[in-house]
C-alpha cells in the first residue's frame, strides 16, 4: 500500500507520520480505510487552521498600516 502523500512542511515530521500511517495500514487491513479516511481528515483540519492563522495575521497586518 502507498504511503500517502503530504504537504511538504516538516520533512522530518511528515516522514515520520508517514512511516506511522504505514505501519498501522499495513499491521490490520481491516482498519486501514479508517486509518487513511482519519488521515484525510486530519489533513483538511490542518489545512483549514493554516489558512485560517495565515489570514488573520494578514488581516492584523492590514490594519496595523
Amino acid at each position: 500500500m502507498p504511503f500517502v502523500q503530504r504537504e511538504p512542511h516538516d520533512k522530518d515530521q511528515s516522514l515520520s507520520s508517514d512511516l506511522f500511517i504505514g505501519a498501522l495500514t499495513n499491521c490490520d487491513p481491516r482498519i486501514s480505510h479508517q486509518v487513511l479516511a482519519l488521515n484525510d481528515e486530519v489533513e483538511k483540519m490542518q489545512k483549514q487552521l493554516r489558512k485560517n492563522i495565515n489570514d488573520s495575521i494578514s488581516k492584523k497586518l492590514f490594519l496595523d498600516q
